[in-house]
């Protein structure tokens, strides 16, 4: 578990399960560098520009950026390719968050030492790759041919280890083929400090050149000071990494992971360079030796790291400061020149090639060229001439021809790896190099040579790289080569016409060459214009070419040919009209229909009334296929296949055969509308023929409901496009098919058809049988039976399933036979009744689009507003709402003889409210009132899937036709509508305007209108926005309405139109809402909530500059009393806080006035402070304290009342020993000081006297009172404690104080009376202890109300991110959720990393669990290390000191292991048997049994048992003695340590040193704590050691059994008496808030299952005041069950530093958006994912050793009651 954030953010570039998570977490990684290198202000205005800024900075920032890409550049190297590609990402992103170091520019902030001339790097002649000594051949004939593998990578244990670079080193010339200087050549790589990171060096790594210090004349800045204290620190760890000297060879020390930070720290070394040159110089120079790797990977990885760190640094590539700016010039171009000779080299030698389908894939070749187009803007015109001179010969190769390396007989003339090679390299260079060869002319030729070259070629894959590479210079050829355009275009047309299989790639970069050169009108002029009709024709086999972009490539170009106005378009024939109705009768792909569809509209223009005229010869062939039935397979005979086209793999097999398993029937509806609608555009281009009107006819009158409509879709397209339907009327074959579309409305449909015979046979079938079982089954005389007609009739089957039924009423394969057919008669009513709305409809629009209305509207109305209600095909039901409104457009007119528009948009608002779940009914919902009804947020899974809904009700089908239908409304009146159609106003707006005593009928009217305002608003004309502007009031005044439903449906309709009109909208937002967010009313508060939340998802990039307005309100409502306001407002608040980082540089919003764009600054201000605690502005405290705070203490403070001042809450977790009670008593003396003066001053009532209340441990009550009288000048104490009589007594004094302290015992005895008290501030110190929610002592302590609240804990995270939420839950209930959402969301996918081999997808989640939670929590959480605020603490060192089992313990150990065995298989027998199992023993029991043995023998030791006894007997015959410590090695081993801490010697031995000597002397030098977890082992340690063994000890005792008011005056004794050597301590009583810091030795006898006691304990003495290195010794029994805690104990460890670390402080390590995902709202919890527990049983070894994460914290004087406790499912 990556226990940082930036190991998180460098595990995402790995283990991320998608491209956006690791691009995010490389964006990340670029933010984390500009925040280190150059402060969060100019990380903003980097992120902001896509050029970085030139910046030179200082070493250190520098060091900062190495550091970060030493973490990243492994992952280059990795197999994974998405890895990769993240790792380049990164790399990009962190170097060019640093800005382009550029030694040359005349600012700076701190200038570098000046380096000495003979200190400069510079390549020697033998180093130096030149062109001048390059040759292709020899590099082809004596370099290492990189392929796949070599076989040699299985070889090296390591990716950077001393084999594989020592070797690369030496040999990467050698393998390069220019094997010169290859031993001498010096990498610039710290070979050793690279190999630190796999395993020790044998010998220490050379130390890093010393940095000078800065001039004594220059003060430092803050930056450098910590940069400098930064390096120190580092090399003091690193002189200091070995333990401090031990006797016990087991002894093995853990010095804070310093194995790891040592791996880091080297890895930096490696990537240093000396000061004053290029920073990343030796990281160009690892990768440049990656170029050559045998692995294609690194060789791939490495490339991608040069593309990046060109692209972004590669100006200051060989250049050193203080050089002249000629002398750097020429150091940057000796080092352009190497590394493009070494690239080239690596084109010539990779052979590495893979097929993705239709194309070779050449990675590292295709990379290396980016690589090499990323150099190419940083050199001299005259190297890139150099290396395009390369980059032709191996296009040619005729050097090596010439040398005889190819040509041979048998053999290629080229190879043809190399070639493709070459053409990649300059498809890339003429992409950046366009200026040079727009000048260059000979150049240009050059490219076009070996383009025409690579186009002759054979092979596919370089014809298409040779296309490719002239597709970005096309302009430049045209206006430089134009000549040598004819014989390309020559060369294309060639390249189309030879096809030589199904997979020719290279067709599709051919003809998108060929479009964007025809595209020039120079090329037309100078073409054989003649014989262009004859090659364009060569493109129609590519119509239904296997490949997609092929196809899609040769409708690009079929488009850019035909807008060609002066080319001849004689090429334009009916084979190109009936290929384009094909394609869009059979394409199933969305982009090349639309494709066709622009090329089928220009054809029809360039050629006009022709285009009918070619076509009319096909009409009745293209007509038949349009016509076929769906599911009957076309024919296949009628459709024209190109010359030259015919195909192995024919990709429309499936749509021709009309297979319905491969294709949905909407996709062949959608083609078979498409391509009818083009044979209506052919028939309006001229008037048709009598034959073709037959035709029509012939449709319209056919049985078939498909052909009736698509019928009619031809005749509806054939009217939208003439000119004068009135003209076309007069022809008489016209007339007839217009004839026969009123004939169709007004006859009533036919009985069945064609698409139904099926059902009817299947229906006759199933009435045969039921026939014969009558007989059969249910004897019933045949006479008796109804005959069935034949062909059957619904009527006839009805008839006999009734029969059957009254006859046989008893037997049930005739009941079920009956039943069966009255299903199929239903289906077949409901079939019939689809075919009559889809005929009916396709007529009806067809009758609209003629223009001529029948007499009788109703026929055509019903007919289209079935269609809106019914038809659930999107396509049909689009059409018949499009035809709705063009038809109450004829109706408005004035020689429309009946206007019946009202009652039809009248139905259409009724339709758009049908669907109860958006507009619910008012009598229905009007008994709810408090609430919120706005719709929930979407969850990500729902945003992704269909636009559809899950299950599409009628409710929803109507309303979605209604939607259209009112759309198209809009689009046909404009801006009229409100003149045209007054009735959409009064739906829409008049409910909203007039004020009425609300009813029922008043509140569904509303309701409605709310919801048509919605639908209409965003497709209203612009013109009539204001009117919409005039209706915001009365949605504000409706969402303070006392209803819930109405609240709920004026915020969505307000945030619609809200959208439409972003100004005013706004404006009436921030001045009349968001004001009422403060309200006392509840329904007031919810419903302006909702207003807000839903303009805020609703709106787009409009709302960026109104965001300030929102935030701090809404960040208000977090805290409210209201359940459904908090979780509303957290939702709204994550979704503002997205577009905080693009608010920067925008223009103030218009009409505001200057008191607002005041208080939007005042709230910049707040934001800032909010989300970086480093700017909250210092707090000027109004007393003095009786103590002076140190400057982190102050900021403490500080930050403190900034939560106050906004009434936010918060967790103080600083390191244990800061100071956190002195910080929280400095706050409460000042707060209860302002409070007391403005009550002084006005009498408020909210500034009246309250106390304020501390709960603690109650080892600290009395510690705390201390400290309040010690330290504040004001404040009065009242220690609330004791028995209840006591406290009786106590609580008249309640009131009269400033401070009550209490013990979290004494909150949930008294909760009744302090939960009906008001307190000012209620602070918890130690408030890990409400971590878990379901206590009773939580639950008391959530019941306390007061203004503000706080938790002081260092360690808030004690076993598991679950508890976080019980601390929010008392701090902000409702922040995180809900408990059952934030364990799905948090605690879920980090626990499952718990197992030995989490998944990488477990991986990931937890890691993005993780950091999710972190960017939640850290606005609300400060946190600061010792390491960090204090230069003066000494360390802390933590050693593990091992101990064996003695003999009796592992005779002991093995017999339970062996019982506990036994009893699991007793049970099972029991089980087996069906008798009742024996109770078993407690879990709990086992490993408290487990724990006690590994301490001393006796304390599991039974004498009443008799295989026990003996062994007892022989364990307490040598207690006390020497020999009797070897039955428990743990005391042997801590008698040891005391011995070395100079504690318990003999007195005779010291008398030498006493005489003569102060009684100083008779002082030890170290004093020791000694953790046990049980008062039974002290008592061991007391009787067994000190007593006997070391009676010169002297000790105090400090457990459970001490009383309250004895304990504080223990700890003050230990600390000012140093005679006193020892002080014995149970971590439950003095491992929490105690301060020992007179001792500087702690001991864990016994260890904790939950780390953060331990932590807490061993930092009693670790802490402010301490002057000594503290040294912690952990007693650790060997392969026991210690081990196991000790595991968990790191794994919890892993949990709380991910989530709570140094970071918290501020939000400056957060993504490059600042806060992109900070609140994210919780999912709701998955209630099918709650588990029962499972039964316990007798426990394994193994499973009880698991079950040790889930043990509670307790004392052990509860142990006897745990006989219930089971351990939760996870």
């Amino acid at each position: 578990m990556p226990a940082t954030r930036l190991d998180r953010l460098v595990s995402l570039l790995d283990i991320g399960s998608s491209s956006l998570i690791r691009t995010t977490a490389a964006t990340q990684l670029g933010q984390i560098a500009a925040l280190r290198v150059r402060g969060a202000s100019t990380a903003h205005e980097g992120a902001s520009s896509s050029e970085p800024a030139v910046y030179r900075g200082t070493d250190g920032e520098w060091n900062e950026v190495l550091t970060l890409l030493a973490r990243v550049v492994p992952l280059l190297l990795s197999k994974n390719w998405d890895t990769r590609m993240a790792a380049a990402q990164a790399i990009y992103h962190i170097t060019q968050a640093a800005g382009v170091w550029d030694p040359d520019t005349g600012t700076e902030r701190h200038v570098s030492a000046p380096i000495k001339t003979e200190e400069a790097p510079s390549l020697g002649e033998a180093d130096r790759l030149q062109f001048a000594s390059f040759s292709l051949p020899h590099v082809l004939q004596t370099g290492t041919k990189l392929l796949a593998s070599v076989g040699k990578e299985y070889d090296v244990p390591e990716l950077m280890s001393r084999e594989r670079l020592q070797h690369a080193k030496k040999d990467v010339l050698g393998k390069l083929g220019l094997g010169f200087g290859a031993d001498d050549m010096d990498m610039g790589i710290d070979m050793e400090a690279e190999l630190a990171g796999s395993k020790p060096a044998p010998k220490p790594a050379p130390a890093p050149e010393p940095e000078p210090e800065p001039a004594a004349d220059r003060a430092l800045s803050a930056r450098e000071r910590n940069q400098l204290k930064r390096k120190r620190k580092l090399e003091a760890k690193a002189q200091t990494r070995a333990p401090v000297a031990r006797v016990e060879p087991e002894k093995r020390a853990k010095l804070d992971s310093t194995a790891q930070a040592s791996d880091k720290a080297a890895a930096v070394f490696s990537l240093q360079t000396q000061r004053g040159e290029w920073p990343f110089r030796a990281l160009a120079e690892l990768l440049s030796v990656e170029l050559v790797s045998p692995t294609w990977e690194a060789r791939h990885g490495a490339a991608l790291g040069l593309r990046e760190l060109f692209r972004t640094q590669g100006y200051g590539g060989g250049r050193v400061m203080h050089a002249s700016k000629q002398d750097n010039d020429e150091r940057h171009a000796v080092w352009c020149e190497n590394l493009a000779v070494r690239l080239l080299c690596v084109f010539a030698l990779d052979r590495l090639g893979d097929f993705v389908f239709d194309h070779v894939v050449a990675p590292v070749r295709e990379t290396a060229s980016q690589t090499l187009a990323q150099l190419l803007p940083h050199m001299t015109n005259e190297l890139v001439r150099s290396t395009h001179q390369v980059l032709l010969e191996m296009v040619r190769q005729d050097s090596v021809r010439e040398a005889q390396l190819v040509g041979r007989e048998g053999q290629r003339p080229y190879i043809w790896e190399v070639r493709h090679a070459g053409l990649l390299g300059i498809k890339y260079e003429v992409m950046m190099r366009v200026d040079v060869l727009g000048v260059e002319d000979d150049m240009l030729s050059d490219v076009l040579d070996v383009a025409q070259l690579g186009l002759r070629d054979n092979d596919d894959d370089v014809r298409a790289v040779a296309a490719a590479m002239l597709l970005p210079i096309t302009s430049n050829i045209v206006s430089h080569q134009l000549a040598r355009v004819s014989d390309l275009l020559d060369q294309l047309f060639v390249c189309v016409s030879d096809k030589r299989d199904d997979l020719s790639s290279s067709a599709a970069s051919v003809m998108d060459l060929l479009a964007s050169l025809m595209s020039h009108a120079e090329v037309l002029g100078i073409i054989d214009v003649a014989s262009l009709a004859q090659r364009v024709t060569m493109l129609f086999r590519f119509f239904r070419h296997t490949i997609t972009n092929v196809r899609l490539s040769m409708l690009n170009a079929m488009h850019a040919l035909l807008q060609c106005t002066s080319l001849p378009h004689d090429w334009v024939t009916d084979d190109l009209i009936r290929l384009l109705l094909q394609n869009m009768l059979v394409e199933e792909r969305a982009p090349i229909r639309e494709a066709t569809a622009r090329v089928w509209s220009q054809a029809l223009q360039v050629l006009g009334p022709r285009a009918a005229q070619l076509a009319a010869p096909h009409f009745p062939a293209l007509l038949a296929l349009v016509m076929t039935p769906i599911g009957t397979p076309m024919d296949t005979s009628l459709f024209y296949v190109p010359p030259r086209a015919r195909s192995e793999h024919n990709i429309d097999r499936g749509i021709l055969a009309q297979d319905l398993t491969l294709v949905s029937t909407d996709t062949v509806l959608r083609g078979r509308l498409g391509a009818a609608s083009a044979l209506g555009d052919l028939l309006a281009l001229a008037p048709p023929s009598s034959e073709t009107c037959k035709l029509l006819q012939e449709a319209l009158e056919a049985r078939s409901a498909l052909q009736k409509c698509l019928g009619a879709v031809v005749a509806q397209r054939w009217a939208e496009c003439v000119p004068s339907v009135s003209e076309l009327l007069a022809i008489d074959a016209v007339r007839g098919v217009h004839a026969t579309l009123l004939q169709l409305l007004d006859t009533s449909m036919p009985p069945i058809y064609t698409e139904m015979h099926v059902l009817l046979q299947r229906m006759q079938h199933d009435c045969h049988v039921l026939g014969q079982m009558m007989v059969r089954d249910a004897h019933i005389a045949r006479d008796r039976v109804p005959a069935v007609s034949s062909p059957c009739t619904t009527a006839d089957a009805h008839r006999l399933a009734e029969t059957a039924a009254t006859l046989a009423p008893s037997c049930t394969t005739v009941v079920e036979q009956s039943r069966k057919i009255q299903r199929a008669i239903e289906q077949y009513d409901a079939t019939k009744e689809t075919q009559d709305v889809l005929v009916l409809a396709a007529v009806a629009g067809a009758v609209v689009a003629w223009g001529v209305l029948p007499p009788k509207l109703n026929p055509l109305i019903r007919s289209l507003m079935n269609s809106i209600k019914y038809e659930e095909n999107a396509d049909l039901q689009a059409r018949a709402a499009c035809s709705i409104a063009r038809l109450v457009r004829l109706c408005t007119l004035p020689t429309a003889h009946a206007n019946p528009s009202a009652k039809i948009v009248k139905n259409l608002c009724a339709f758009v409210c049908q669907d109860t779940s958006i507009t619910p009914l008012f009598v229905e919902t009007k008994g709810e009132r408090e609430g919120t009804g706005a719709l929930p947020v979407p969850s990500p899974s729902e945003r992704r899937g269909s636009a559809e809904p899950e299950t599409l009700t009628p409710s929803r089908l109507i309303r979605r036709g209604a939607e259209c239908a009112l759309m198209h409304l809009c689009q046909q009146f404009g801006a009229q509508i409100w003149d045209e159609l007054p009735i959409l106003w009064t739906s829409a707006a008049e409910p909203l305007l007039h004020d009425a005593p609300m009813d029922d009928a008043r509140g569904q009217a509303l309701l409605d209108a709310c919801s048509v305002l919605e639908c209409i608003a965003p497709h209203v004309h612009t013109d009539l926005h204001e009117s919409l502007a005039s209706l915001l009031d009365a949605l504000v005044r409706v969402s303070q309405n006392e209803f819930r439903v109405l609240r709920g449906a004026s915020a969505r309709c307000f945030s619609v139109v809200t959208k439409c009109i972003t100004d005013q909208g706004m404006h009436t937002l921030v001045e009349q809402v968001v004001p009422v967010l403060g309200s006392a009313e509840l329904l007031c508060r919810q419903g302006a909530m909702e207003v807000v939340s839903c303009t805020v998802r609703v709106q787009d990039e409009r709302l960026l500059p109104y965001v300030l307005f929102l935030v701090v309100p809404v960040l208000g409502r977090m805290n409210d009393s209201d359940e459904s306001i908090r979780l509303l407002a957290t939702n709204t608040f994550a979704e503002l806080v997205k577009l905080l980082p693009l608010i920067h540089g925008l223009p103030d919003p218009p009409h505001f006035s200057p008191a607002l764009l005041a208080r939007r600054e005042t709230e910049k201000a707040f934001l800032a402070q909010l989300m970086d605690g480093s700017k909250v502005a210092p707090y000027k405290m109004p007393i003095e304290m009786k103590v002076q705070l140190r400057p982190y203490q102050m900021d403490g403070v500080s930050w403190m009342a900034f939560l106050a001042r906004y009434q936010l809450h918060g967790i103080l977790c600083d390191d244990m020993g800061l100071g956190k009670t002195l910080q929280s008593i400095a706050l409460l003396s000042c707060k209860h000081h302002e409070r007391h003066e403005r009550w002084e001053q006005t009498q408020a009532p909210d500034a009246k006297r309250i106390p304020s209340l501390i709960v603690c441990p109650p080892t600290l009550t009395g510690h705390w009172v201390h400290e309040i009288e010690t330290y504040s000048p004001n404040l009065t104490a009242l220690l609330y404690a004791g028995h209840p009589s006591d406290r009786a007594r106590l609580k008249a004094q309640i009131n009269q104080v400033d401070v009550v302290v209490m013990s979290y015992d004494v909150v949930r005895n008294d909760v009744q009376d302090l939960a009906s008290r008001s307190w000012f501030y209620c602070i918890l110190d130690e408030g890990h202890v409400i971590c878990s929610p379901k206590t009773k002592t939580t639950r008391s302590v959530k019941q306390m109300r007061a203004q503000h609240r706080l938790i002081l804990s260092g360690t808030p995270i004690q076993n598991n991110v679950l508890e976080l939420w019980s601390l929010f839950d008392f701090l902000m209930p409702g922040f995180l959720g809900s408990d059952q959402s934030f364990h799905e969301r948090f605690a879920r996918p980090v626990l499952a990393c718990r197992s030995g081999k989490p998944s990488a997808a477990e991986k990931e989640a937890a890691t993005l669990a993780l950091e999710a939670l972190h960017k939640q929590i850290v606005p609300f959480l400060l946190r600061r290390l010792k390491e960090d605020v204090l230069d003066d603490l000494p360390p802390k060192i933590i050693q593990d000191v091992e101990c064996e089992l003695s003999d009796i313990q592992k005779q002991l150990y093995d017999d339970f292991v062996k019982a506990t065995d036994d009893d699991d298989e007793e049970e099972e027998e029991d089980k087996k048997g069906n008798t009742e199992p024996k109770e078993q023993q407690h879990i709990f029991q086992k490993l408290q049994y487990l724990r006690k043995l590994a301490n001393h023998p006796s304390l599991v030791l039974d004498a009443a048992v008799p295989a026990q006894k003996k062994l007892l007997e022989q364990v307490n015959a040598n207690r006390g003695t020497l020999a009797g410590l070897s039955h428990a090695p743990k005391l042997q081993a801590l008698r040891q340590l005391l011995l070395d801490c100079g504690i318990g010697h003999d007195t005779q031995a010291n008398d030498a040193a006493l005489i003569g000597a102060d009684t100083g002397a008779s002082v030890s030098q170290h004093r020791v704590l000694i953790f046990c977890q049980m008062r039974h082992m002290l008592d061991v340690i007391e009787q067994d050691l000190f007593r006997t063994l070391m009676p010169q000890v002297t000790y105090l005792r400090l457990d459970g059994t001490v009383s309250s008011d004895r304990r504080h005056s223990i700890v003050q004794s230990f600390n000012a008496d140093p005679s006193i050597d020892i002080l014995l301590l149970t971590t439950s009583v003095g491992g929490l808030g105690l301060t020992l810091t007179g001792a500087d030795t702690v001991i864990f006898v016994e260890h904790d299952w939950n780390p953060m006691k331990d932590l807490q304990a061993m930092d009693r003495a670790h802490r402010l005041g301490q002057k000594k290195v503290v040294n912690v010794y952990r007693l650790i029994t060997r392969n026991t069950l210690e081990s196991s805690i000790m595991g968990l104990q790191q794994f919890k460890m892993n949990i709380a530093n991910s989530v709570v670390t140094q970071q918290n402080k501020s939000i400056d390590q957060m993504d490059t958006d600042r806060i992109l995902d900070l609140f994210g709202p919780s999912p709701p919890s998955d209630p099918k994912a709650e588990t029962k527990p499972p039964p316990v049983k007798g426990i394994s070894q193994k499973a009880l050793l698991a079950s040790l994460e889930h043990m509670p914290d307790m004392n052990e004087d509860e142990y006897a009651d745990m006989k219930q406790w089971r351990p939760s499912a996870s």
